[in-house]
């Protein structure tokens, strides 16, 4: 199934979920259905353990009533699947077809940073890069669907809710300056994420699925995420050994080649450009620079 969070009319955040005849307010529907739980946000929806077999049960109830609230995707504000994530974890460097193109090295051990909630903005939203040099990252991005820690990478799938598309996006003159990458990763709205939540048991294997980012229309990313140095199990049982994961945390799974810099002289982003993210089986995540 697809989810997404969108704004009524009041600017609250709803949770929906994507069906044939048009997006379901979870929580209403809930309510409607006499189903347990909390639907307020994507967060608490997840934090229920039962969360897929309550959205299972209310599809199933949907379909035997003639339930009328349905909306239409294209008439919604969307916000990022999951607004405020408590954790945003992410790879650098973990694509082989990116070493190649920048003549680096491939990592012997995995290099990761972190990024702040404030950096999450949505899909089809405007992005203010500041007049800095910024690039592009399309990425796979892993949703966290249950609280766990040290988690082994055979039984790393048990604990993923679903998948995002993501673009990490990066001040690469900041990470010049600095000599590190907080201030580089952390601006606001640096981590568009959306336009939905697949959640995982549409994703038969995640390891093979294809990303291709464009810019005004121009293709600048084309790669599959089986060029994944350190793969999906390897960076949930990385990331749980050392921090607790809570549902909705998100993982940035890295970036393949034709970023910014990989192109000579390096082509950042200006204000006008639109970036768009192509996931296969999640969707497209769009940008407009400003």
């Amino acid at each position: 199934m697809k989810l997404i969070t969108y704004q009524d009319d009041s600017g609250k955040p709803i949770v929906g979920m994507i069906l044939d005849k048009g997006v379901v307010d979870v929580a209403h529907c809930a309510t409607a259905a006499g189903i347990d739980g909390d639907f307020s946000s994507m967060n608490a929806l997840l934090a229920n353990q039962n969360w897929f077999s309550a959205l299972s049960k209310m599809s199933g109830w949907l379909q035997e009533n003639n339930w009328s609230e349905y909306k239409k995707p294209e008439g919604l504000k969307l916000l990022s699947p999951v607004p405020k994530p408590e954790k945003i974890l992410c790879a650098a460097q973990n694509y082989y077809d990116a070493c190649e193109r920048a003549k680096r090295p491939v990592p012997k051990v995995l290099k990761t940073f972190g990024k702040f909630s404030q950096a999450v903005s949505s899909s089809g939203g405007e992005v203010d890069i500041c007049g800095h040099d910024a690039t592009w990252e399309g990425e796979l991005g892993i949703v966290i669907g249950r609280k766990c820690k040290k988690v082994p990478a055979k039984n790393a799938f048990s604990v993923i809710a679903g998948y995002t598309v993501v673009n990490d996006m990066s001040a690469t003159d900041c990470a010049k300056i600095d000599e590190q990458l907080l201030r580089a990763k952390s601006h606001d709205g640096f981590l568009p994420m959306g336009p939905v939540l697949v959640t995982a048991d549409e994703i038969e294997d995640p390891g093979s699925i294809n990303i291709k980012t464009t810019i005004n229309g121009e293709v600048v990313q084309d790669s599959n995420t089986k060029m994944m140095i350190f793969n999906i199990p390897y960076l949930i049982e990385y990331f749980s050994s050392f921090l607790t994961l809570e549902p909705g945390d998100i993982i940035a799974s890295g970036t393949p080649a034709g970023t910014a810099t990989h192109f000579d002289p390096p082509r950042f982003l200006k204000p006008g450009d639109v970036v768009e993210i192509s996931v296969e089986k999640i969707g497209t995540l769009q940008t407009k620079i400003v």
